[in-house]
């Protein structure tokens, strides 16, 4: 953490936590506090993705919890947290801060797992690859997660004859969602993912099975912001 902690400031200046990395931990890892949800508005470059991974990562090794790999014959996965990030290069760089965390942290290295989910990537692939992995924590693009949980944006396709139901392979349970983070709300709202974000919610709020503590972070917080 000594190494990541200060933000973008100069490695040399990096000795000790941000001020929203102070509020977050405090917040998120008190017993007193921990089950909060919590909006966290800090500039760009003020270290707000340290600030919540690292309470996130923190409550994961308190209890390692997997259902079985497969139902009725398919494969799923179920994983413990979701960060959503607007962009493919933040979700890269935040899966990035993650794996260093959990790579360099002997209480996280054999307890939690973390992969990534990009739009733009090879579904299929990525299917294979969630299900090798079996990840505690996937760090994803709206859209793209929407479509590992099985959400079809058009579900029907009509022809003059016929009207045929398409339907998506999904790999990705969320019955043992315990953390949610939206990172860059603002940014989400301005890139048009609204509905996107509705859908997920909708469908985490009907199949979690314990609730789930929700993060949601903002370099601004306008009243747009709010309002959705």
């Amino acid at each position: 953490i000594k190494q990541l902690i200060g933000g973008s400031a100069a490695p040399e200046k990096r000795s000790k936590p941000t001020t929203i990395q102070c509020e977050c931990w405090a917040t998120m890892l008190s017993p007193l506090t921990r089950e909060r949800d919590v909006i966290a508005i800090s500039k760009t470059g003020s270290g707000k993705t340290l600030a919540f991974l690292v309470p996130l990562l923190a409550s994961l090794t308190a209890q390692k919890s997997k259902s079985p790999p497969s139902t009725n014959g398919a494969s799923f996965i179920y994983p413990r947290a979701i960060i959503l990030a607007p962009t493919r290069v933040l979700a890269q760089q935040i899966f990035e801060v993650a794996s260093t965390l959990v790579t360099n942290t002997p209480s996280l290295t054999n307890n939690v797992t973390v992969s990534v989910a990009l739009g733009g990537s090879a579904y299929h692939q990525q299917i294979a690859d969630l299900l090798a992995t079996n990840p505690d924590v996937i760090i994803a693009t709206p859209g793209r997660l929407n479509s590992l949980c099985g959400h079809v944006k058009d579900s029907t396709t009509t022809t003059a004859s016929t009207t045929q139901e398409t339907k998506v392979e999904m790999c990705i349970k969320l019955d043992e969602i315990c953390e949610l983070v939206i990172d860059e709300a603002d940014m989400m709202l301005a890139l048009g993912f609204k509905n996107d974000l509705s859908w997920f919610a909708q469908r985490l709020n009907a199949d979690s099975a314990y609730g789930f503590r929700l993060v949601l972070t903002s370099a601004t917080w306008e009243e747009e912001t709010s309002a959705n």
